[in-house]
């Protein structure tokens, strides 16, 4: 009896002790030093914004429509590295900062990620940091630092901006715990695993249009007006990559005298064999990231003579069957390093340049890209010899004949000549270019 008396006692003091050790909290962040000390983590703005005028507008008819009691308002930011996911969120929390009056908050999972994970009780603790916790008072283990979090943001109207998530599992625990608050997450892909419904908002490489715009506003220098041509050319070499017009424009400021056509040939072959140094380091996370076909399928997939990648030509490539290169094909697109449109996935073309490159360092006597090449342009081949004597009917050849039943686990079957028809019309490009491949490897 008297232990069940002292345990009661024991337990009660601990509630006490706990209880007054989340008053003294309040207390010590509560005071009006700390009211005087609204968190504001951003970087101040560096240059005007570009476009992106669609995807400010979803994300503040999301904020208008937000039902309370939901949760925190998610925004996920999804697109290859360098897009201007980030500049984006800055751009969007700076105009938004002032319907979130306890702060804005800013953490980069990159830099508490050791060898591929996070160490969330560091990012955790940066949040709090931000919230005024000194170190002596946040919690030592991780689950108790998240509820720490949570008891400190229940009554907030708080903006956190989570930058280069990889996982869901990387997001929740940093969440607010109001409904109040709003989370811009950046991804280069969908964060399948994420516990709480997101709004997702994608983002694309810039127009032309709009991409000159920023080039003007990076660099203000009379070359660009001078010799509209170049700058054409050196907007497209940048392909819509805001991280590469940064680039650019440090290369227009740098070499003030030379002809802006003689600075796009040397910035075009900078980025083309040695990357964009800003985003460099996040591809090759991604790549490193891929398991092992599939790491050896984003290295092939430049050898593709057209721009839109399909499931069979990639299974081609592989030696693989449809179904194992759709799948890997999508865990590119999950990590970032792949596009998803109407007609099929695309490589944005810096990306492409990042793809050789780890082709050139996992095959530098030039093998593995031999035989893959040499399966593709068989594969065209026969997949075209099939479709023209479906469209055309037989007739006098030269050249031995594909099966009709199909050659390979990736060969196509035409029902009718329509089909055939279709499929010779949507392919011609990569046809002339298996020409052109065929020739360049002597394969007359």
């Amino acid at each position: 009896m008297a232990d069940e008396t002292r345990n009661h006692l024991d337990g009660r003091a601990h509630v006490v002790v706990q209880s007054g050790r989340i008053e003294q909290l309040h207390q010590h962040i509560g005071g009006p030093e700390a009211e005087a000390a609204v968190p504001f983590q951003l970087p101040p703005a560096g240059h005007r914004f570009a476009n992106r005028v669609a995807e400010q507008e979803r994300i503040r008819r999301a904020v208008e429509d937000h039902v309370p009691q939901a949760g925190p308002l998610v925004a996920l930011l999804t697109g290859i590295g360098g897009v201007g996911k980030t500049a984006l969120g800055f751009h969007v929390a700076r105009h938004l900062a002032d319907r979130y009056p306890d702060g804005v908050l800013h953490v980069d999972l990159d830099d508490h990620r050791r060898e591929g994970a996070v160490e969330l009780a560091e990012a955790v603790g940066e949040m709090l940091a931000g919230l005024k916790v000194e170190k002596d008072w946040r919690e030592r283990a991780f689950a108790a630092r998240v509820k720490q979090l949570w008891t400190l943001t229940r009554d907030k109207q708080l903006l956190v901006v989570i930058d280069n998530a990889r996982f869901g599992s990387e997001v929740t625990p940093l969440l607010p715990a109001s409904d109040r608050s709003l989370a811009l997450v950046t991804s280069q892909g969908t964060l399948y695993d994420l516990d709480v419904a997101a709004v997702e908002v994608p983002l694309g490489p810039l127009p032309a249009p709009d991409a000159v715009e920023l080039l003007r506003h990076l660099v203000d220098d009379p070359r660009l007006a001078a010799e509209p041509e170049a700058l054409a050319d050196l907007v497209e070499g940048c392909a819509g990559l805001p991280a590469a017009l940064l680039v650019a424009g440090r290369w227009v400021r740098k070499y003030r005298r030379r002809p802006l056509s003689r600075l796009v040939g040397e910035l075009t072959a900078e980025l083309r064999e040695k990357g964009l140094p800003m985003v460099e380091a996040v591809w090759d996370a991604a790549y490193e990231g891929l398991d092992g076909e599939a790491a050896r399928l984003y290295r092939l997939l430049p050898l593709l003579p057209a721009p839109v990648i399909g499931e069979e030509p990639a299974a081609a490539l592989l030696g693989s069957g449809y179904d194992e290169a759709a799948d890997l094909l999508e865990e590119l697109q999950r990590a970032g390093l792949l596009d998803e449109g109407v007609d099929g996935w695309r490589m944005h073309d810096l990306l492409r340049g990042h793809a050789e490159r780890r082709l050139g360092q996992a095959d530098p006597a030039g093998a593995e890209r031999d035989r893959a090449l040499g399966a593709l342009v068989r594969w065209y081949r026969r997949q075209a010899a099939r479709a023209d004597r479906t469209a055309a009917g037989p007739r006098m050849t030269f050249a031995p004949q594909p099966d009709p039943a199909g050659d390979g686990p990736a060969d196509l079957l035409f029902e009718d000549k329509a089909h055939a028809l279709r499929w010779l019309e949507r392919n011609r490009a990569a046809l002339f270019g298996c020409v052109r491949l065929a020739f360049d490897a002597g394969r007359y």
